[in-house]
């Protein structure tokens, strides 16, 4: 009786250890096939530079007065001032305090950097055609200056103002007045060439920089 306990005894190990191994045989079998499978298909890693990160700058050129003209891709609040230090910063002959390097700056723009030179040819109301200042918080688009988007507003500027303007003086920029007050402003801006003393030639250099809008 107790041998037929042993033998029985035995039986039950021998089929523990089939049993575990063929256990263990499967979970290899199981993790190999795992394994193959992670290789056949790897993993697709995200790609943080999706479209959500495009688009995000702007583009502009620089030339002029600088050391590195060219075109520059800078983030979309960029000022005039990073325009120019990615341009290397002024050139030797730059004309500084032309050029409001606080303005904000716009996709595809052209910014550029005048010569002392350039500078020095410039009129008053150029400058401010190049660089208009920015009205006080009481006249923010600058129309009770007489200045209008840039340009000096004929029907509204000083006399002061109008004598800032190329070939215009004291006695054209009275004219100008008078002539406002007696036929109640004018039309338009060839009508400034009914100005004694203005003729084609000073229209030219007056008629980019002028308006009547907003009379």
């Amino acid at each position: 009786m107790e041998k037929h306990k042993k033998q029985y005894a035995f039986f039950l190990l021998l089929l523990f250890l089939f049993l575990s191994a063929g256990c263990g045989k499967r979970e290899m079998t199981l993790r190999t096939a795992g394994e193959e499978a992670e290789e056949d298909y790897p993993e697709i890693e995200s790609d943080d530079s999706s479209e959500e990160g495009r688009n995000t700058g702007i583009t502009i050129y620089v030339c002029g007065a600088v050391v590195r003209e060219g075109v520059y891709t800078l983030p979309a609040d960029a000022r005039a001032a990073d325009a120019l230090q990615a341009a290397g910063g002024y050139s030797e002959d730059a004309a500084k305090g032309i050029i409001n390097l606080a303005a904000p700056l716009t996709d595809g723009e052209m910014l550029r950097f005048p010569t002392e030179e350039e500078a020095e040819n410039m009129s008053p109301a150029e400058r401010e055609s190049r660089n208009p200042a920015p009205g006080d918080a009481a006249d923010p688009s600058g129309e009770m200056n007489g200045k209008l988007n840039g340009k000096l507003n004929i029907n509204k500027a000083t006399k002061e103002e109008l004598e800032s303007l190329p070939g215009i003086g004291e006695r054209k920029a009275e004219d100008i007045i008078s002539y406002r007050e007696s036929c109640g402003g004018f039309q338009n801006i060839e009508e400034l060439k009914n100005i004694s003393g203005i003729k084609d030639g000073v229209f030219d250099k007056l008629k980019d920089l002028i308006t009547v809008d907003g009379k």
